[in-house]
C-alpha cells in the first residue's frame, strides 16, 4: 500500500489503513467513504439508491429538470465551435433528456466535482474515470435496469487565491528547482474573486506556455533517446524517435486547448471547457457538466432548511471537530473555521460575505473589498426564498445540498477533502438528510516518463564523474533515484569539506542538478504530463481496464506510455 505521498493532503492515512486491513476503524462510517474495490462501491450505491426514502419525487424531478438545462447550457456553449463529433453530443443530449423526464427512480444520479483547476492534475481526470467505471459496473449488476447520468460539477465560484486554479507544474529535472510552471497573474486585489470573474489568459500567455512545453520536450526527449542507447549498446533495434511521438501527443492536446481558449471568456471557462472536450471527444463519454454557479441559483428550500438549523449546524460540526482531533485526525477545518456557518452570501464587489452567528444576528465581513453586513435569521430565510442566486453552500454542505435536491446516488469526492466530507456526514446523520456513498481515488500511477529516463541518465553520468557506486536494482524506481541524489549530494558536500574535491562553480551546479532532480520525483505532473508520455486516450483506457480487471482502488496503477513497444 502506497499512501506515504497521502501526508502532504491529509493526515488520515491511518484511518485508511486501518480500515482497508479490516481492524477495528478509529472513527466511525468509514465504510461509506473508504471502498477496497469497485465492486464492493457499486454495491453499496445501489444499496442506498434501494433504500434510501426519497420524500418528494415531483421536487426532484423538477430540480433534475433545472440541472438538465444547465448541463444543456454548458454544453452547447463548449461545442460551439469545431463540434467533431455529433454522437457524443447526441449521446450527451440523451443523457440530459433522461435527467429531465425519467421517473428519478430509474435513473441513479452519480456525481463529482472539482475546481476548474489550470491543466488538472491526475486526481480530477481519475474521479471521472471512476465515475465510467462505477458506470458501466452499476449498468451490468441491474442488467440495464437502471440508467446512470455522470454530472461533473465545475465549483467555478472558488476564490482564485486557491493556488491550482491558476497555475500547474511539470516535473523538469534539467530545470531551475526541478520543476516547469504554467501561471495565470491575477492581480492581488482580484485574489478573493471567483475564477468566473477573472479573463482568460492572454494570448501571449498561451502561446509561451506552448513554446515552454516544447523545450520541455525537446530537452527530456533528448536525455531519454541518450538513456536507451547506452542501453542499447548497439543492437539493431530501432532507436525510439521520443521527441516525435511526444510532440505529436502534445499537439493532439493542444488542438484542445486552442479551441478552448476561442470558446471561453473567464478562466474558469477556459478550464472546464477544455476539460469537457477532453472527455467528449477523446474519451467519448457522455458525462453532463454543469457549472455550480448556475446551479446554486436553484437550492432555495436547501438553504431556508440550513438557516432553520444554522446554531445546530454549527454546534454539530464544532463537537465532530473535537471528536477527530481526540482521534488524531486532522479534518482541514482548522485552516477555516468559516466552514461552521453553512452558506456564502454574494457581495456587490464580485466577492463574497464569510457569515458568522451571533445571538440572533447574522454577519458578515466581504474578503475583498471588506465591506460588512447584518441581517437577522428571517431577513436571511427571505432572500433564499426571493433570491436564491445570492447564496452559496460552504464545502461541507455543498454534497447536502446536491444530495437533498437531486437525490444523487454517489458522490465521488477526494483525498484531500475527506475531512470536510466527514463532517457531512456528521450533518446528514444527524438531521437524517440524505447523503449518498462518498468515495475517492487517489493512488500513485507507474510509468516510465521521458523526465524520469533523464533523471537516471543524469545520476549515472554524475556517479561515473565522482566515482559513486551506485546499485543496479530497478534503476527506475523513484524512491531508488531519489535516495541516489540524496547520498551523491552528502558525497560531494563531504568530499569538498574534507578537501579531497575543490568547491567550483561546477561541484555547485552538479549539486544543484542533484537537488533538482530530487524535487522533481517528487513532483506530480499536470495534465500535460499523461498528454505528452502516455497519450490522453491512451491514459483513459488504461485506467478504465485496471478498474474492469483489478479494480482495487488503494493501490499504484501501472501505465504504459507511448515510447514503449
Amino acid at each position: 500500500m502506497e499512501l506515504g505521498k497521502w501526508i502532504l493532503l491529509t493526515n488520515l492515512q491511518d484511518l485508511i489503513l486501518k480500515t482497508l486491513d479490516g481492524g477495528s476503524s478509529i472513527y466511525p462510517g468509514t465504510q461509506n467513504y473508504i471502498f477496497p474495490d469497485l465492486g464492493s462501491l457499486a454495491n453499496a450505491v445501489l444499496a442506498y439508491q434501494s433504500d434510501r426514502q426519497r420524500k418528494n419525487s415531483s421536487y426532484i424531478l423538477e430540480q433534475r429538470t433545472k440541472l438538465a438545462a444547465f448541463a444543456s447550457k454548458f454544453a452547447t456553449n463548449a461545442l460551439s465551435q469545431n463540434r467533431s463529433d455529433v454522437s457524443i453530443f447526441s449521446a450527451i443530449q440523451s443523457k440530459i433528456d433522461s435527467l429531465s423526464r425519467k421517473d428519478p427512480s430509474d435513473v441513479i444520479l452519480v456525481m463529482t466535482a472539482h475546481q476548474p483547476n489550470l491543466f488538472p492534475y491526475s486526481g480530477v481526470t481519475r474521479k471521472i474515470a471512476l465515475m465510467i467505471a462505477l458506470c458501466e459496473a452499476i449498468e451490468k449488476n441491474t442488467r440495464g435496469a437502471k440508467e446512470v447520468v455522470c454530472l461533473y460539477g465545475v465549483a467555478d465560484h472558488d476564490f482564485v487565491h486557491n493556488k491550482w486554479i491558476r497555475s500547474a507544474e511539470l516535473p523538469a529535472p534539467l530545470r531551475k528547482e526541478g520543476t516547469l510552471r504554467y501561471n495565470v497573474k491575477i492581480p492581488q486585489k482580484d485574489v478573493m474573486l471567483p475564477a468566473n470573474r477573472i479573463a482568460k489568459p492572454l494570448i501571449e500567455t498561451l502561446n509561451g506556455w506552448k513554446a515552454q512545453t516544447l523545450s520541455w520536450i525537446n530537452e527530456n526527449s533528448r536525455m531519454a533517446e541518450k538513456y536507451l542507447k547506452l542501453r542499447s549498446k548497439g543492437e539493431g533495434s530501432d532507436p525510439i524517435k521520443f521527441e516525435l511521438i511526444a510532440t505529436k501527443n502534445e499537439e493532439a492536446l493542444w488542438r484542445l486547448v486552442e479551441c478552448a481558449y476561442s470558446i471561453s471568456q473567464s478562466l474558469a471557462e477556459f478550464s472546464s471547457i477544455l476539460l469537457f472536450r477532453i472527455v467528449a471527444e477523446i474519451w467519448n463519454v457522455p458525462v453532463l457538466f454543469v457549472n455550480f454557479s448556475d446551479c446554486f441559483t436553484s437550492f432555495g428550500p436547501e438553504y431556508s432548511w440550513m438557516l432553520d438549523n444554522v446554531s445546530t449546524f454549527s454546534e454539530i460540526i464544532k463537537s465532530n471537530e473535537t471528536k477527530l482531533k481526540s482521534s488524531g485526525i486532522d479534518s482541514g477545518l482548522a485552516n477555516d473555521i468559516g466552514e461552521v456557518f453553512p452558506l456564502w452570501l454574494k457581495c456587490p464587489c464580485g466577492s463574497k460575505y464569510r457569515l458568522s452567528h451571533e445571538l440572533k444576528t447574522i454577519s458578515g465581513k466581504c474578503q475583498r473589498c471588506g465591506s460588512e453586513i447584518s441581517y437577522s435569521i428571517q431577513k436571511l430565510k427571505e432572500l433564499a426564498r426571493t433570491d436564491p442566486e445570492v447564496f452559496e453552500p460552504r464545502s461541507i454542505t455543498m454534497p447536502i445540498a446536491f444530495a437533498r435536491s437531486l437525490d444523487m446516488s454517489c458522490y465521488i469526492g477526494g483525498v484531500g477533502g475527506l475531512g470536510y466530507l466527514m463532517h457531512t456526514r456528521e450533518i446528514s446523520d444527524r438531521f437524517q438528510s440524505p447523503l449518498p456513498p462518498t468515495p475517492f481515488w487517489y493512488v500513485d500511477d507507474i510509468y516510465k516518463s521521458i523526465e524520469l529516463l533523464c533523471s537516471v541518465l543524469q545520476v549515472e553520468r554524475l556517479a561515473k564523474v565522482y566515482s559513486i557506486e551506485l546499485g543496479t536494482a530497478n534503476e527506475l524506481d523513484v524512491s531508488k533515484i531519489e535516495n541516489e541524489c540524496i547520498i551523491m549530494i552528502s558525497a560531494i558536500q563531504s568530499r569538498i569539506e574534507s578537501g579531497k574535491i575543490t568547491k567550483s562553480p561546477v561541484t555547485q551546479r552538479d549539486i544543484q542538478l542533484l537537488m533538482n532532480i530530487k524535487t522533481s520525483l517528487k513532483a506530480k505532473g499536470c495534465m500535460l504530463d499523461y498528454a505528452i508520455n502516455i497519450g490522453l486516450k491512451s491514459n483513459f483506457v488504461q485506467w478504465l481496464e485496471f478498474l474492469r480487471n483489478d479494480g482495487r482502488l488503494h493501490i499504484p496503477v501501472p501505465l504504459q506510455t507511448s515510447f514503449e513497444v
